[in-house]
């Protein structure tokens, strides 16, 4: 009994969907029929042969498949100072040979000077000159039934305006070597640091204007000078901000060299060498260099005792080793020859 109710069912919903197919497929006929005839009695009671428009639209839809416009600017952005130019590039490219129409450009919106420029059989040059007025220019290059939509920005020609630094203030003396600087610029400018005349960090000004940068670079113990540039999207830099002086005056680390163990030393050629580094508490990273190879210890339990493994030197001999001490404003501290390792 189910699989006869099932059958039904399905027999009911198919019997359902037959008129509205067979109704979708005879409106279709029908508004074809009408079209045809249209275009007949146009065709016959007109002036024209029939025959005659029959091939003119064959021809022109011919001409179009056939034929392709190319358009490109050499730059899309032009400061808005009345005289910088660029070059539009149009080509139609036309496989059959028919007659190529003229291409045209026009300006839609914007402000923009256009002047035809050097042309050849397969392309057309136009010199675009810009307004006064920053915005949006677009253009509209057309050759018969082709066409294509361009668009280039219009910039303001101005430099951003000269950023400042206020922190650190002019005179000030830190213990930090790598010191944020902050400031106000032209918001979303890039802003360039200089330390002493040599980039040194680079960061970005918010929609409030506000910049954070941190020196690459450490700076070492002594007077510095701190310059920033802003530069806007288009490449436009401002003047250098006014220099502000400060001083560097970084505290030394300090290793307990006293108590730096190797093991086991002597040590034979090519065998693991155990290092251990007592540190003071400021002391983040320590790295130990031999034999032109440089070894990063590790304060593995917060003791402050730096350790790791090293490979010796195959060569026997006599190594100086030399230490590294960093904090975590990255304050450098060397500490030459600081053990020697004997290789047997």
């Amino acid at each position: 009994m189910p699989q006869n109710r099932r059958f039904l069912l399905h027999l009911l919903v198919t019997q359902e969907k037959k008129p509205l197919v067979l109704g979708g497929i005879l409106l279709l006929v029908l508004l074809l029929f009408l079209g045809l005839s249209l275009l007949f009695i146009i065709a016959t009671r007109s002036s024209l042969n029939p025959e005659w428009v029959r091939g003119a639209f064959k021809n022109s839809l011919a001409q179009l498949v056939s034929q392709e416009l190319s358009a490109t600017l050499e730059k899309n952005q032009l400061p808005a100072d009345g005289r910088a130019t660029t070059v539009l590039i149009a080509s139609l490219l036309n496989q059959n040979g028919e007659e190529k129409p003229a291409i045209k450009v026009e300006v839609l919106e914007g402000e923009l000077s256009v002047t035809p420029a050097e042309s050849g059989e397969l392309f057309q040059n136009f010199l675009l000159q810009a307004g006064q007025k920053p915005g949006v220019v677009k253009l509209k290059v057309q050759a018969g039934f082709l066409e294509k939509t361009l668009s280039l920005t219009l910039f303001d020609p101005n430099p951003p305006s000269v950023p400042r630094v206020d922190f650190p203030v002019a005179g000030s003396t830190l213990a930090n070597s790598k010191p944020e600087i902050k400031g106000k610029a032209s918001p979303g400018t890039r802003i360039t640091l200089f330390t002493d005349a040599f980039e040194n960090g680079v960061g970005e000004s918010n929609e409030q204007g506000d910049f954070t940068i941190t020196p690459n670079t450490p700076l070492k113990n002594g007077p510095h000078l701190l310059r920033v540039v802003a530069e806007n999207q288009y490449g436009l830099k401002s003047l250098p901000s006014e220099p502000i002086k400060i001083t560097i005056d970084a505290k030394a680390l300090s290793l307990d060299l006293t108590n730096l163990r190797l093991s086991p030393n002597p040590v034979k050629g090519g065998e693991v060498v155990s290092v251990f580094v007592p540190a003071s508490t400021e002391v983040s990273q320590v790295f130990l260099l031999l034999a032109n190879e440089r070894h990063e210890l590790k304060n593995r339990y917060g003791s402050s005792i730096f350790s790791g493994r090293i490979i010796a030197p195959n060569a026997p001999g006599s190594y100086s080793i030399n230490l590294m001490a960093q904090d975590q404003n990255d304050n450098t501290t060397n500490f030459n020859n600081a053990a020697t390792l004997k290789v047997q």
